[in-house]
């Protein structure tokens, strides 16, 4: 296939032989695409710098080739995505490549620009080095994309490909009793943990399996409903005009348990200013902070407490 064209890429009768090694399913590609006109097309430039969207943006590197001095080659293919052959002038190997010839119409139509994606891990980068391209054919026309993000509705399995379609409703769904995703050696998920996985599940999940600690019957959550603020975000709970109204010789109440938090915790830095906090829980680092900073914690009941009937004073 190559063989026909070595003399545009200076290769020698042994690299000829290593494109002929590629996979099957490769080859029918570039085969199939072989006499579609114009190609093969062939185009050799000096490789510069782009603006870097390849690598940063899409996690594709590109080698980029002014469009300087090609506009008949621009012409002749046309805005696409192309594949061929990529060599570079002076090294061995010829290479697949992908290659994008356009204005970048998805990042706002800038100048025509010839980007290369070479199927090969080079070792460094090879700037100002001779690129030589040989286009067999192409993939798609230029298409200009909304969002660079991958479309949920593409990556979305149809349905009725599914391998469960059929085994709707039965209680095994195609998989029988013993190899249902459970603890079974047979499983998927965490499958095995009872067996060839039970040192991993012992070392990094103790207590996954089985009956540990004591029971708790009729667990009530919201008694242990704990939000928790840190005392760097303390004065985000102070308004503007409260600031500014402080009196002098007078310590602000900051009162957490009205903002909705319960449980202060010492995280961050805060302001050389004696501040009074009110809260139900202090975690022991945050009293030391406040205290450090002039100011006191105050605990706040979790119920308030029912004022005591008064005794009446006997006759």
């Amino acid at each position: 296939m190559i063989d026909g064209h070595s003399d545009l890429f200076g290769i020698s009768k042994g690299h000829c032989a290593q494109l002929r090694r590629i996979s099957t399913t490769k080859r029918a590609m570039f085969e199939a695409h072989k006499f579609a006109a114009p190609f093969p097309v062939f185009l050799q430039g000096c490789v510069v710098h782009g603006r870097g969207q390849g690598k940063v943006v899409l996690s594709c590197p590109t080698a980029n080739i002014s469009s300087v001095g090609h506009e008949d080659v621009v012409a002749r293919l046309g805005y696409g995505v192309f594949f061929g052959y990529a060599s570079l002038v002076g090294q061995e190997g010829v290479f697949q490549m992908v290659c994008s010839v356009g204005n970048n119409a998805t990042f706002g139509n800038g100048p025509v620009t010839i980007e290369a994606h070479i199927l090969h891990e080079f070792p460094a980068n090879f700037y100002d080095s001779t690129l030589s391209l040989l286009f067999y054919g192409n993939l798609r026309n230029q298409t200009t994309f909304h969002s660079l993000a991958r479309s949920p509705k593409r990556d979305k399995m149809v349905t009725h490909l599914k391998k469960t379609r059929k085994t709707r409703g039965s209680t095994q769904v195609g998989y029988g009793r013993v190899g249902k995703h459970r603890k079974h050696a047979g499983g998927r998920g965490n499958a095995g943990g009872l067996t060839h996985h039970r040192t991993l599940l012992d070392r990094y999940h103790p207590g996954y399996f089985g009956k540990v600690g004591m029971r708790h019957f009729h667990v009530l959550r919201n008694t242990e409903y704990r939000p928790i603020v840190n005392i760097d975000k303390l004065w985000n709970l102070v308004s503007e005009q409260k600031k500014t109204r402080i009196p002098e010789g007078k310590m602000p109440v900051i009162d957490c348990t009205r903002a909705g938090y319960f449980k202060v915790l010492g995280k961050g830095l805060l302001p050389e200013i004696p501040v009074c906090v009110r809260a139900r829980f202090f975690s022991k680092v945050a009293e030391e902070k406040i205290t450090a900073a002039g100011g006191k914690c105050e605990i706040v009941n979790r119920k308030p407490e029912a004022p005591k009937p008064k005794k009446e004073k006997s006759a």
